[in-house]
C-alpha cells in the first residue's frame, strides 16, 4: 500500500473544505510518509478547484540496472513520499502493463516501488506512465510525477525552482522542484465526480 497519495490529498483536502466547511491555509495532513502541508485554491463559485501539495524532500540512490526476461531496465531509485524507479525513456506499447508488475516487485526494492516510464520533451515538460505498486496502471500519480520531475531537474533535463507540466494518461500536473531538493510542490485540479452513501457490512 501507498505511504501516501498525492491525488488523494488533493481530494481530501477539497472534501474537508467543500463538503465540511473545514477550511485552513496552509492545512497540515498526516500520512504515514510524515506531515503533508496543503494549499487550496477557491473557485469564483467559493469552492476548492485546486491544491498545492508540498510533497515533501526528494532523496536518490545511484543508478540501477535490472535484468528480467533478457530485458535491461536502468533507472534511478529515489524516494518522494513512497519509493519510485524512474526509467529515462518512454514505454513501449504494452511495456508498462506487462513489465510493471515485475519491476515493482523486484528484490531491488525492500518495500516494492512505483515503477515510472519518463518521456522529456523540453526543459519544463514531459510524458509520463506510472506502474503503481499494488494498485496497478494508473491514469495519473501524484507521487510519481513529483518523482520523475525531481529526477529530470537531478540529471539536469528539468529545470529547478520552474513550474514543470507532466503529463499522464489522466491528464497534467504541475509541479516545481526547490533547488536543494528540500521541497517538490505538486499543483492539481479537484473536481467532484459523484457522491454515494454506503449501507450494510462492507467486510467483504
Amino acid at each position: 500500500t501507498a505511504d501516501m497519495c498525492g491525488n488523494g490529498l488533493r481530494c481530501f483536502v477539497a472534501w474537508l473544505n467543500n463538503e465540511l466547511g473545514i477550511a485552513y491555509e496552509p492545512m497540515t495532513i498526516l500520512t504515514d510518509a510524515g506531515p503533508q502541508h496543503c494549499i487550496p485554491h477557491v473557485g469564483s463559485k467559493g469552492q476548492v478547484t485546486g491544491v498545492t501539495v508540498n510533497l515533501g524532500p526528494a532523496k536518490f540512490k545511484p543508478e540501477v540496472a535490472i535484468s528480467i526476461q533478457n530485458e535491461r531496465y536502468t533507472g534511478i531509485p529515489m524516494t518522494l513520499g513512497n519509493p519510485h524507479f524512474v526509467i529515462l525513456r518512454p514505454a513501449r506499447d504494452g511495456e508498462a502493463a506487462i513489465m510493471g508488475p515485475k519491476l515493482s516487485t523486484h528484490t531491488q526494492f525492500a518495500h516494492g516501488a512505483n515503477i515510472e516510464w519518463l518521456e522529456i520533451v523540453d526543459s519544463t515538460h514531459a510524458n509520463l506512465v506510472v506502474y503503481e505498486r499494488g494498485a496497478g496502471l494508473t491514469l495519473a500519480c501524484g507521487t510519481g510525477g513529483g518523482g520523475a520531475a525531481a529526477t529530470g531537474v537531478q540529471l539536469g533535463l528539468l529545470a529547478s525552482d520552474t513550474e514543470l507540466n507532466i503529463r499522464l494518461p489522466g491528464g497534467v500536473l504541475r509541479y516545481r522542484v526547490s533547488p536543494d531538493f528540500s521541497s517538490v510542490f505538486m499543483t492539481g485540479p479537484v473536481e467532484k465526480v459523484y457522491a454515494a452513501n454506503l449501507s450494510g457490512s462492507i467486510d467483504n
